[in-house]
């Protein structure tokens, strides 16, 4: 019988096996270098407080572990005040992806299973997704995924109720068919980035959410 509970052993081993401390670090040293060559073309006053904010949630995880429960609540609410506040700023979607995949990184750092209080606990996911639609290919970039459903920021608009095959970049050979409950665009409006929610037409047992988390971390380089 397939199992869909995921235990907090678990997933610290996973975590362990993958050297998460590790791949933050080099998320952390990728978004900077991206934030470093835009203020070479372009030395705004905004740009350099996002540097500088950015080092700043940095250095507080340096100094604050372990991490009680009230740091990672207030961490996590202020650090996503600050993603979309440098899409507001910089209208930059490479940018974004960036500080998004970096928040996704740090919430698996933090993820405690008795604080996801949903039966089927939603973890996130920090690889890039590619969805060929149209006669076209889009690269969406994860959110997170549990056993019943994924959900991304896709720069086109998905249709509800549609069923589109995701697949993970590089690991293609994981298809997942989904079907699209909601779709949400986000400002500023004119980047067309939408936050869109599906759910999988049958429940995925725990070995293959575990395997998709293994490659989402494998490649947050």
């Amino acid at each position: 019988m397939a199992d869909f509970q995921i235990s907090q052993e678990q997933l610290d081993t996973l975590l362990s096996e993958v050297s998460i401390e590790d791949k933050m670090r080099s998320q952390y040293a990728r978004t900077k270098n991206t934030i470093s060559k835009m203020l070479h073309r372009n030395p705004t006053r905004e740009l350099l407080s996002i540097k500088k904010d950015l080092g700043e949630y940095i250095k507080a995880l340096e100094t604050n572990a372990p991490y009680s429960l009230e740091f990672i609540h207030s961490f996590k609410a202020n650090y996503k005040s600050f993603t979309r506040n440098v899409l507001f700023l910089t209208q930059n979607y490479a940018l974004f992806e960036h500080v998004v995949k970096l928040e996704n990184i740090i919430g698996a750092m933090f993820y405690k299973i008795d604080e996801d209080r949903r039966r089927y606990p939603r973890f996130p996911l920090t690889t890039d997704l590619s969805l060929s639609i149209d006669g076209g290919t889009h690269r969406l970039f994860g959110s997170d995924i549990s056993s019943v459903g994924v959900s991304f920021f896709s720069p086109v608009e998905l249709t509800i109720g549609r069923r589109y095959d995701i697949c993970m970049i590089p690991e293609k050979e994981i298809h997942l068919p989904a079907d699209v409950l909601r779709t949400t665009q986000i400002e500023p409006l004119q980047l067309n980035i939408f936050r869109t929610a599906c759910a999988f037409p049958n429940l995925l047992p725990w070995e293959q959410v575990r395997d998709i988390i293994k490659a989402s971390l494998a490649t947050a380089l």
